[in-house]
């Protein structure tokens, strides 16, 4: 199973509560700073401590697709294939859709509840993606590929725009 990394980068005088080659679980806490602690986004293992940043490096199912806007984000995916505009809720709040066919109301809508991004196989217009203020990754449609994002619900995923993929961590 392909490895990944995951660098954390800490503000000045933040304090690491993990060491080197130590294994952590979701939301376990890998350093602090004041009164704010810095969680692990998935379980993996702390592999580098370097100056105001830690290296997690975790097992994953990786997505390889076509990224339409910037960034990177982690949330919690949630497998709705046939979502439509009235579903989508403040429920959805931080959280990774994966829908099959997404459009420009769903995004925009999406992008007002603070959706943190969406994966699909397919979007209705492509000039529609111009402009797009959440993440998007459109990946190839295949019934392997949805069965994996369906087997993945409720798993804590990194959506990376900049890579152009999306990764589902292992659990185990």
């Amino acid at each position: 199973m392909p490895k990944a990394l995951w660098v954390l980068c800490l503000p000045k005088g933040a304090k690491a509560l993990k060491k080197v080659n130590q294994k952590v679980s979701f939301g376990d806490k890998l350093a602090q700073f004041g009164n704010k602690f810095f969680n692990a986004p998935c379980p993996g293992k702390v592999v580098d401590l370097a100056k105001n940043k830690i290296k997690l490096e975790f097992k994953t199912e990786k997505l390889v697709g076509s990224g339409v806007g910037e960034g990177r984000c982690w949330g919690e995916l949630v497998f709705v294939p046939e979502i439509g505009f009235p579903e989508i809720s403040a429920d959805h709040k931080n959280k990774i859709l994966f829908v099959r066919r997404a459009n420009k109301i769903l995004l925009r809508k999406a992008a007002v509840l603070s959706v943190a991004g969406i994966v699909c196989f397919s979007f209705e217009k492509q000039e529609d993606l111009t402009n797009c203020q959440i993440p998007v990754l459109i990946v190839s449609e295949d019934s392997d590929t949805e069965k994996l994002l369906a087997s993945s619900g409720g798993i804590n995923c990194l959506l990376n725009l900049p890579g152009d993929c999306f990764l589902i961590p292992q659990l185990t």
